[in-house]
């Protein structure tokens, strides 16, 4: 299968060891993502191995530094970074933030489907979810958007 040479081969090319089963999982999200995307337009990348390329071999690119948890992914949408992240690393807990409703529902899914314990997926807008974010980024050594650094800046000004 193409997918997965492309995967098996990216990984490898980036020192990254994915295990049978987290190589299953990735080409399942990958499955569940090109079935879904036709519906709720998650993506605009539409071809399979590019989206083996850019989305989870570049989401799985930052696994060097994703070394401790829990992880805030904010702005989510189709789960890209934080699914990929939370497939390679299943010992660390992942957050999903995201404000859009159907993309919530397809990270649910996917999340339910792939038995990831350790995802939380929450449909609110990071400056709408206030000290809930907040909280989150407090407790958090590891978030995957540039948007924590003006969240925190921000917080730091209102004390």
């Amino acid at each position: 299968d193409r997918w997965a040479d492309e995967l098996a081969q990216g990984a490898a090319a980036m020192g990254l060891a994915l295990s049978p089963a987290q190589r299953e999982s990735l080409l399942g999200y990958l499955a569940m993502l090109i079935k879904w995307n036709g519906v709720y337009n998650l993506t605009a990348v539409r071809d399979p191995l590019l989206m083996v390329r850019r989305h989870l071999l570049d989401s799985l690119s930052i696994m060097p530094w994703v070394d401790a948890g829990p992880v805030l992914d904010v702005g989510s949408g189709a789960g890209l970074p934080g699914i990929p992240l939370a497939i390679a690393r299943p010992d660390l807990a992942f957050t999903l933030l995201d404000s859009n409703g159907k993309k919530c529902r397809f990270l649910e899914h996917v999340v339910a489907v792939l038995g990831l314990a350790d995802v939380t997926v929450i449909h609110a807008r990071a400056e709408d979810f206030g000290q809930g974010v907040a909280a989150i980024i407090d407790n958090t050594p590891m978030i995957t958007t540039p948007v924590a650094a003006e969240i925190r800046a921000s917080q730091a000004t209102r004390s």
